[in-house]
C-alpha cells in the first residue's frame, strides 16, 4: 500500500481531521479519513497508567471515572495523559498519576508505543505498569480545571466483575477490560 496525498480538512487545538488518498495491494486508487493529535512532540502521544497497589489483603487496581463528552457518558479508564514537550513516556505517568489521583508509584513496566485505534487515528500511547507500596498515603488530586475525577480502587481479583457491574451506566475503556480479560485467562 501507498499514501498518495495526505490533505488537512479541518485543524484545532488538540486534533486534526485529514483525508488521506492512498492504493490499496489490489492497486486500487482510495480514501481515508483520519483524526490525528497536533500535540505530538516524541514517539508518542500520551501514556495509560496502570497502577497496582500492593497490599497483603490483595493488590488493588487504581482507576479513574470520568465523564467523556464524545461518549456522553462517564467512563472508567487508567490515569491517563498527553506527554509533553522534552518529557519521558515515565515521567509523564507518574506525574499523571499525581495529578489524577494523588498516588506516587515506581515504574516498573514500560510497553512500546501501541496504537489506540488505527482504523480512525494515529493516536498512540504506552502503557507504563506502576506499582505503589500500601503504606503510602495519597495526596489530594490536582486534575486540571477541565477534569472531573472519581478515583476508585478495585481489587485485582474482582475486577471483571466489576466492570462489567459498571458497564450496565458507564463505558469501560477497551485497555482497562482488556487487561481484566487478560488478567482472568492468565490465571485459569
Amino acid at each position: 500500500m501507498t499514501n498518495l496525498t495526505k490533505e488537512t480538512v479541518f485543524s484545532a487545538k488538540w486534533l486534526a481531521m485529514k483525508k488521506i488518498d492512498y492504493v490499496d495491494p489490489k492497486g486500487v486508487q482510495r480514501t481515508w479519513e483520519t483524526v490525528e493529535r497536533t500535540t505530538r512532540t516524541g514517539d508518542c502521544d500520551g501514556v495509560h497508567v496502570v497502577a497496582v497497589v500492593r497490599k497483603e489483603t490483595g493488590d488493588e487496581l487504581v482507576l479513574v471515572k470520568q465523564f467523556r463528552p464524545p461518549v456522553d457518558k462517564v467512563c472508567v479508564e487508567f490515569p491517563a495523559g498527553l506527554v509533553d514537550g522534552g518529557e519521558s513516556p515515565e515521567a509523564a505517568a507518574l506525574r499523571e498519576l499525581l495529578e489524577e489521583t494523588g498516588y506516587t508509584g515506581k515504574v516498573e513496566h514500560v510497553s512500546p508505543v501501541v496504537c489506540l485505534e488505527p482504523g480512525m487515528s494515529n493516536a498512540n500511547a504506552r502503557l507504563i505498569h506502576v506499582t505503589i507500596d500500601a503504606a503510602s498515603v495519597p495526596v489530594a488530586p490536582t486534575p486540571t480545571e477541565d477534569e472531573f475525577i472519581e478515583v476508585v480502587l478495585v481489587p485485582v481479583d474482582g475486577l471483571l466483575e466489576k466492570l462489567q457491574e459498571w458497564s450496565a451506566t458507564q463505558v469501560v475503556d477497551v485497555a482497562v477490560y482488556a487487561y481484566a480479560v487478560g488478567l482472568r485467562a492468565a490465571r485459569r
